[in-house]
């Protein structure tokens, strides 16, 4: 994923696609002159116009694609923080040991 994209997802309700639909469906109603919603929904096919749900759907998938990366990322890059902490943890445990040890013995 490319640094700084942005969220392409937004939550829509029936009523906002509704509403997107209408204003789509009406542009090419003006455009072309056009009564009937089947001759709206054939011109779109034949000038390759994504219909609503379907440009929703897409940026969706994108989206859950997205975060199903970042969640991967982040957590490689979880583990390899937990792993340095344990690391350090361990060094300071071994070296306070160490000094304990030789602090009884002296």
């Amino acid at each position: 994923m490319p640094k700084g994209a942005p969220i392409r997802e937004c939550p829509a309700n029936k009523s906002d696609i509704r509403s997107l639909r209408y204003v789509v469906d009406n542009c090419f109603r003006k455009i072309f002159d056009i009564k009937l919603k089947e001759t709206v929904e054939e011109c779109m096919r034949e000038f390759n116009v994504s219909t609503v749900n379907d440009v929703i759907d897409s940026r969706k998938r994108k989206f859950l694609a997205n975060t199903a990366y970042l969640k991967t990322h982040y957590a490689k890059c979880l583990h390899v923080w937990v792993g340095l902490i344990y690391d350090n943890c361990a060094h300071y445990v071994t070296h306070l040991h160490c000094t304990v040890r030789y602090l009884l013995l002296s």
